[in-house]
């Protein structure tokens, strides 16, 4: 390990600590939009509504996802103040890098191993791979399972 290996972990480290004390920091503001712990902005939009819930961003990405909440809204306009609040969102747990996040990305993916065991896609991933394939070295499965890991 060289000396510029080194300070390339030390930046990389620095950054991420950066990173994770933005969105743990009580007084960090997003879009306008106060972030707060995922329990908490849970806890907000179950106690009052989710109109209520929707003027904070959750700190983390939850491992179910938003569509069983964002999905079942029937007044138009908070549909569309909905999208809007995903959306930025969705930016937001790409700026901060979020490992949740980021492993939903990658399980999407045709060439995520996780893929291989779904019954609709079987075989197709490895045809995928073999399209990829220039010089030999097989893409399948992807080393990289986690986008921002």
């Amino acid at each position: 390990m060289t000396f510029k290996d080194l300070q390339k972990i030390i930046a990389d480290q620095r950054k991420a600590l950066e990173r994770e004390s933005k969105l743990y920091n009580p007084s960090y503001y997003w879009k306008g939009r106060k972030i707060v712990l995922l329990d908490q902005w849970f806890q907000i939009e179950a106690c009052y509504t989710l109109k209520a819930a929707l003027q904070y961003f959750p700190n983390d990405f939850p491992s179910f996802g938003f569509s069983y909440i964002l999905d079942n809204i029937e007044d138009q306009m908070l549909k569309q103040e909905a999208d809007q609040w995903y959306s930025d969102f969705i930016k937001l747990m790409e700026y901060s890098e979020n490992a949740k996040y980021g492993k939903t990305k990658c399980y999407q993916c045709l060439l995520s191993p996780d893929r291989g065991e779904a019954a609709i896609f079987i075989g197709i991933n490895k045809v995928i791979s073999r399209a990829l394939d220039t010089d030999g070295v097989s893409v399948y499965p992807c080393t990289v399972l986690n986008r921002f890991a």
